[in-house]
This record gives C-alpha cells, sequence and structure tokens, in this order.
C-alpha cells in the first residue's frame, strides 16, 4: 500500500509543478496607471502601447477610449497577433467597480505578457474628464 502512494506521489509531482502560482491583486497594486500616466505611456513612440478594452463588442461599439482595440476577457490568449508590436499593454473596462479590469491584467500576466497595466475607472473616469469617446459601427 505504502509503496502504491510512494509510486502515485511521484507521478503527480510533475504535474503539480505545471501548475505555477497565479497572479494576486496585490500584485496589480504597483500596475495599476490613472490617466496622465496612461496619456503619458500613450505619446511615447518608441514604446508602442495596446489600449485593450476588455468588455463585450457591443459595449466596446457604443463607446470606447481613442486607439482601443477590443478583446473581451474571454478572448484573451497568449501570442494574440494583435499585440504583439507593443512594448506596454494598458487594460480598462467600465468603470471603478468593474471585475473585468483587474481580471484582465492577471490573465496577461499570467499568460507571460510584458508590462502589463490597468486603468482603474475605465470608460467611468474617462467620461468625467471629460474625455473624447469613440463609438464604432458593428
Amino acid at each position: 500500500m505504502r509503496t502504491t502512494a510512494l509510486i502515485f506521489a511521484l507521478l503527480l509531482l510533475p504535474a503539480c509543478a505545471a501548475f505555477e502560482q497565479k497572479t494576486s491583486d496585490a500584485d496589480l497594486v504597483e500596475r495599476t496607471v490613472d490617466t496622465p500616466r496612461l496619456l503619458e505611456l500613450m505619446r511615447n513612440r518608441s514604446r508602442p502601447v495596446a489600449l485593450i478594452d476588455v468588455r463585450s463588442e457591443a459595449d466596446f461599439v457604443a463607446g470606447h477610449l481613442p486607439g482601443a482595440i477590443n478583446i473581451p476577457l474571454p478572448r484573451i490568449t497568449a501570442g494574440d497577433p494583435r499585440l504583439a508590436e507593443a512594448h506596454t499593454l494598458i487594460v480598462y473596462g467600465d468603470g471603478w467597480t468593474d471585475i473585468l479590469t483587474p481580471a484582465a491584467a492577471k490573465k496577461l500576466i499570467d499568460l507571460k505578457y510584458n508590462n502589463v497595466y490597468a486603468y482603474r475607472g475605465g470608460v467611468e473616469l474617462w467620461t468625467q474628464e471629460k474625455r473624447e469617446i469613440v463609438t464604432a459601427t458593428p
């Protein structure tokens, strides 16, 4: 019986090693940008930024930040060609209570993307500051 348990444990060990520690909420504190920092990053042409709206396509079409691309949270994957040229990835959603933004940032970090930031406040903050919102046709 002990031999069987030991063999099982040894077989299971490599599988356990495949599970890496996931990104925590505390890890995102340092990865949050405010509007002035977002604008600064967007202006830096030497380090291209991908501004990612993680809301639904319908919400994106109704109004999004200028220059944003729409990648809803469930569609975030490793190796997305739309993100290949970007040095910095900034994700945003609806607003301050939005749970998509931190979830998307964590997912991108866990997928080994570098320089990932969350723009907390999203569309809500952007419009409160009376900044331009872009609408698109589907």
